[in-house]
């Protein structure tokens, strides 16, 4: 099967048609899902804030004072991150799951968010899982940290007290925009790991469905990323709205009327309005059209020897006419290499 560019408009067409009957839904998901991160981070700088206010309200607020807060804040990130990907694991488990049934067809409820955590094993496999992808980006970043930190060194080293040269900054940060792009797309195919773990069952371990995922796209990151491109005129049209909302609000507060603040209220809703209604469905329909290239480029690729039980998913045809092969009561069950 060769992949086109006519294949990728076809899958991203019927996943938007996909999402769109379903967006109510994708909304809901979304909202529920952001929810406990929300939550997260006002309890974990909750205390910081109060701090902060309280010190520059009462004039007591200095640069030391103000590094110590930097400095806690700093370690509370970090806190804040580890926290961040336990409490996903579960809940990204149930995401991904809803939209591997959105994008095949299915009407999943809300409810499939927290569908891991019904079962002590899928919640702790939803978390093993998200672990699994961040160490591995963490493994990848390695390298372009490593460059970046010897480009920044190199850099200081040429200046010896003049400017360097703009040719020289231009290529070092398009060499490093080069290798984070690649990195990322690298990553992110290891996010089809859940429609694997999905398909195979989660006995199949979180090391393994991550490998197996990132090797079907090998060969085929140009695929992903040519994917991940096309819908750069969504993106840009939602972070043209929130800018138009955003513009409306600081102008409202600019005027001194008694329609500055209906203005900003009016402004801020809409932002909210398009980051949600907009941004579900932009997560829907990337998620579904990843989960169908990867479905698309599953299916290309060669057999491999499996058991002579093995069943893979294979969609037939409603079609197919019946009787063109021998029958399941014709057929000899001798040996498995009799079929053959």
């Amino acid at each position: 099967m060769n992949y086109t560019t006519q294949v990728r408009k076809d899958i991203k067409r019927e996943c938007k048609t996909r999402v769109w009957d379903c967006l109510g839904r994708c909304i809901g998901i979304q909202f529920l899902y952001g929810l406990p991160f929300v939550l997260l981070y006002l309890i974990m700088y909750a205390p910081l804030l109060i701090r902060f206010s309280n010190l520059t309200i009462s004039g007591q607020l200095n640069a030391y004072r103000l590094s110590i807060l930097i400095e806690e804040a700093s370690n509370t990130s970090w806190s804040l991150t580890l926290l961040s990907v336990a409490i996903s694991g579960g809940l990204m488990y149930g995401l991904s799951r809803f939209y591997i049934d959105l994008r095949r067809g299915k009407q999943p409820p809300v409810s499939t968010l927290f569908q891991p955590f019904t079962s002590g094993q899928s919640a702790w496999t939803g978390i093993k899982m998200q672990f699994c992808i961040f160490f591995r980006a963490m493994l990848w970043s390695l390298i372009p940290s490593c460059l970046a930190t010897v480009w920044i060194i190199a850099l200081i080293l040429s200046a010896r007290g003049s400017y360097p040269s703009r040719t020289f900054i231009f290529v070092g940060y398009l060499v490093l925009a080069v290798i984070f792009l690649l990195i990322s797309v690298k990553i992110i195919a290891y996010r089809a790991g859940w429609v694997v773990l999905y398909d195979g069952g989660e006995e199949r371990g979180v090391w393994s469905a991550t490998r197996e995922a990132a090797a079907v796209f090998k060969g085929h990151f140009g695929k992903l990323l040519g994917l991940l491109l096309s819908f750069f005129g969504w993106f840009a049209l939602e972070f043209g709205l929130l800018c138009v909302c955003g513009l409306f609000f600081v102008l409202g507060g600019s005027l001194e009327s008694t329609m500055s603040l209906p203005i900003m209220l009016l402004a801020l809703i809409a932002g909210l309005c398009v980051n949600i209604v907009l941004g579900a469905f932009l997560q829907a329909y990337v998620e579904t059209s990843f989960v169908g290239l990867y479905e698309y480029l599953a299916q290309a690729q060669p057999p491999v020897q499996q058991p002579y039980d093995y069943m893979p998913y294979v969609q037939t045809p409603l079609d197919a006419p019946q009787g063109s092969g021998p029958s399941e009561d014709s057929a000899p069950q001798d040996s498995p290499d009799e079929r053959d």
